[in-house]
């Protein structure tokens, strides 16, 4: 089995839960000191008919970051004309086979999840917590785990930085070259 990238699910939506990363260590907390946190989570946040964290339309930066707080990854994400209905951070979480559960509560701080997904014959686990003003940034703390030795910890960082360009419309997943990978509405 190879080792598992926590960021996959939300950043790439449509791939497979095994990529670059080592497993986690050290003191289990993700995101280093040096990470900055997101704003808190406003009671009255705008949510979508699912119960989801509503991102505020614009052009979404995404960054994954190991347990040390190193950036692993960084993409981007256009968010308007109703995206969130149809994929929002919740559906990120469960995007990767057959989900049997996708469990996602409301907190004082944001919310806590867990999701258990199906793929081929392997099954991975997402736990965690997601929290943010969703104005501008949120913050998703993961771990991954597939199976009960290989687990890894790693944090999703979100961060508004403008309008969606030109060039791009709502649901288009962008790489860091600023290359369109696909759009992720269908």
């Amino acid at each position: 089995m190879r080792s598992i990238h926590p960021a996959l699910p939300i950043l790439l939506a449509a791939g497979v839960l095994a990529g670059c990363g080592p497993k986690a260590g050290g003191d289990g907390k993700a995101g280093a000191a040096s990470a900055p946190a997101s704003a808190a989570t406003p009671a009255n946040l705008a949510t979508t008919s699912k119960g989801a964290p509503q991102r505020r339309d614009g052009y979404w930066e995404l960054g994954s970051y190991s347990v040390d707080g190193s950036q692993m990854d960084k993409q981007f994400y256009c968010v308007g004309a109703g995206s969130e209905e149809k994929y929002n951070v919740f559906e990120a979480l469960a995007v990767v086979g057959n989900c049997s559960k996708k469990d996602f509560t409301r907190t004082a701080a944001g919310w806590t999840f867990e999701t258990q997904c199906k793929l081929m014959d392997t099954t991975t686990t997402q736990t965690g917590t997601i929290s943010g003003d969703f104005q501008q940034s949120f913050t998703i703390d993961q771990t991954v785990s597939q199976g009960p030795n290989q687990s890894i910890k790693g944090t999703i960082r979100g961060k508004r930085i403008g309008d969606c360009p030109a060039n791009f419309k709502p649901g288009d997943l962008v790489d860091a070259k600023g290359e369109k990978i696909g759009n992720l509405l269908g």
